[in-house]
């Protein structure tokens, strides 16, 4: 009785902090777009807690440039080098992160979609030839304007998102729907220092939406119109299959493998268990009016982002998620639009470490909404928006060296995706994490919560506790009957987010056997308790 009620007593804190005012609302810049031409305007919110702008390190919370061509811009990606990759309909371009705006270098060709590797200098791209005629693969380097190596597939079209490169740049796939047989899509897997073909798997008619690629580029999911699929990139090989009911977009993969979402009237999110992805829960949005437009998971699983759409397209919705639970973390609700032109959130991306996401959207025809927001993972009001003067259709976020914060980068085109016109936007924007410790504002007492994710597990869980001050603590594994299994991790430790992968090994160092386990926090302002399951 006693550890049930320290249980229940951990968890109605846990409640009552949850419902606590979260991150104080900071200044925003906001790109305006007016008859006379666009400019910055400082948007000092009158609940502004915290420091003010001017005292911000420079170049903080700041488009840092944008580039407006003839262009439309279809796809962006930011690689660890600080390099900003996008195509567009007649060329692909390098940017550096941080500059003004003028390309490193550019590449023209035909209507260009690209990918960057995350943790290395390598990227891709894809071009369409003309309609069936075939796209044309290629792999680059920083510095060269000169492609590594050109691959030439014939008979063939290619959509935009479905062009990836591995974190390490080792491995480049793309989805490509094929002209014989009906439309057979088919993925291609290619080395990324020759582009020579790994492997190949053609999947069920339909058209290639979505492509994911694990960090260690051994899987790749990808989604062929209502049918997602799991490969493994050596051999081609299904792992596995699921009809998802819809043809649509929304695909998620953590970058271990272990977790997969997708859907579209409903996010499902799928564990693997050894021999298969094992649907866990299940979530609609809110009701039956929403529907799933992008969703995504941070590299370490921890956290995953779902982005909706209204039927009638005059709202749209983002949800947080610790992907242990189907309940969202925080939800953000835009304003309703009064236009009859289509709204929807295009594109989603989250940093690697789950602690902030960035949305873009068409933007809605009564100009009520920014195009781009930028969420931080303890609150749903956005840290930072831009107000666009078109339509956001690709983003992306990295993680900075230092830990301070994040570069994003948005494009699309000038004006809103519904309206006739030409032109493109590029954007780099410079964001901050919160001044705190990264907490919620009501966490400042009370017992630290221990949550766990994946659970089940198999073999691999990660371990989260946020402390509101820094402070000694221990993690602990125990089994039922009370035996230790192993000590995860000991000392003192900063305030804020603390994660620890467990492998699921005892002390010696051997595997356990699938089960119940308890995981014990002990700090000094007392224990929290996580039930862990291992399922083989």
């Amino acid at each position: 009785m006693a550890r049930r009620t320290i249980v229940l007593g951990i968890a109605l804190i846990y409640v009552l902090l949850a419902g606590s005012t979260l991150l104080a609302e900071e200044s925003r810049t906001m790109l305006v777009h007016a008859e006379h031409g666009d400019f910055l305007q400082v948007d000092t919110r009158p609940s502004e807690m915290g420091k003010p702008v001017a005292e911000d390190p420079p170049g903080r919370n700041e488009i840092i440039w944008q580039r407006n061509t003839t262009a439309i811009y279809y796809t962006t990606s930011i690689s660890r080098e600080e390099r900003i990759f996008s195509g567009s309909w007649n060329r692909a371009e390098m940017h550096g992160v941080i500059g003004n705006g003028t390309p490193l270098w550019e590449h023209s060709d035909a209507e260009t979609y690209t990918a960057a590797a995350r943790d290395a200098d390598r990227f891709a791209s894809v071009t369409i030839n003309d309609g069936i005629a075939g796209a044309t693969i290629r792999g680059w380097r920083e510095g060269s304007p000169t492609p590594l190596w050109t691959r030439s597939i014939f008979d063939c079209t290619v959509s935009g998102y479905c062009i990836q490169v591995s974190p390490d740049g080792a491995l480049v796939a793309v989805a490509l729907r094929m002209a014989e047989g009906g439309g057979t899509p088919r993925l291609f897997n290619l080395n990324g220092d020759t582009g020579a073909v790994v492997s190949t798997f053609s999947g069920t008619a339909g058209t290639p939406r979505a492509l994911v690629i694990s960090d260690d580029g051994s899987l790749v999911a990808t989604r062929f119109s209502a049918t997602v699929y799991v490969i493994e990139t050596a051999t081609g090989t299904e792992r596995w299959s699921t009809g998802v009911n819809a043809s649509a977009d929304p695909l998620a993969f953590s970058g271990n493998g272990e977790l997969l979402a997708s859907g579209w009237t409903s996010m499902v999110v799928y564990q693997w268990n050894g021999d298969t992805y094992q649907s866990v829960w299940s979530n609609n949005g809110g009701g039956g009016s929403w529907y799933l437009k992008q969703c995504a998971f941070s590299a370490d699983g921890s956290a995953l982002v779902a982005a909706w759409y209204t039927t009638n397209y005059n709202q749209n919705k983002v949800q947080w998620f610790d992907p242990a639970s189907s309940t969202p973390s925080w939800t953000h609700i835009a304003t309703p639009s009064g236009g009859t032109y289509q709204d929807l959130p295009a594109a989603l991306a989250i940093d690697e470490a789950g602690l902030m996401c960035a949305v873009g959207s068409w933007g809605d025809e009564m100009n009520q909404n920014p195009e781009l927001h930028i969420y931080h993972w303890a609150s749903s009001e956005p840290i930072y928006t831009v107000d666009c003067p078109g339509s956001i259709f690709d983003v992306a976020i990295q993680s900075q060296s230092d830990g301070g914060g994040a570069y994003v980068s948005a494009c699309g085109k000038h004006v809103h995706a519904n309206y006739f016109g030409s032109g493109g936007d590029l954007y780099s924007v410079d964001v901050e994490l919160p001044h705190s410790t990264s907490l919620p504002e009501g966490l400042i007492a009370g017992i630290p919560t221990l949550t766990a994710f994946p659970n089940p597990f198999n073999p691999k869980v990660t371990l989260r506790f946020v402390l509101p001050e820094a402070g000694s603590a221990a993690l602990e594994v125990f089994a039922l009957d009370g035996r230790k299994v192993r000590e995860i991790a000991r000392g003192d430790f900063p305030a804020g987010r603390q994660d620890f992968l467990w492998d699921g090994r005892d002390t010696a160092g051997q595997a356990i056997a699938s089960g119940v386990y308890l995981a014990r926090l002990k700090t000094r302002a007392g224990d929290s308790l996580q039930q862990l399951i291992m399922l083989k």
